[in-house]
C-alpha cells in the first residue's frame, strides 16, 4: 500500500537547508527539514495550517534547533 503525500511548499533557509511542507491528509501539515544534496529528512513538527505568517514564524522558531538535531542525529529519518 502506498500513501499519497504531496509536498505543497518549500521554505529555503541559509546554508542549503530548506523546510518541506507536506500534506499527508486532512488532519494537518507535516514539516520536514532537508538539506540540498542529501537524501535524509528530519521531522520538525505537524500542525493545522492557520496562515502563511504564522507558518513562517513557527518554522523560524524551530529551525535552528532542528538544524542542530539534523547534524548530530544518527536517527535522522530518510525520505
Amino acid at each position: 500500500m502506498e500513501k499519497n503525500i504531496e509536498t505543497i511548499a518549500r521554505y529555503h533557509y541559509k546554508l542549503g537547508y530548506y523546510v518541506e511542507v507536506e500534506s499527508p491528509g486532512e488532519y494537518g501539515l507535516d514539516y520536514w527539514l532537508c538539506k540540498r544534496g542529501e537524501k535524509k529528512k528530519l521531522f520538525m513538527f505537524s500542525v493545522a495550517f492557520k496562515d502563511a505568517e504564522v507558518e513562517e514564524h513557527r518554522i523560524l522558531a524551530e529551525i535552528e534547533d532542528s538544524i542542530r538535531e539534523y547534524e548530530n542525529s544518527a536517527e535522522t529519518k530518510y525520505a
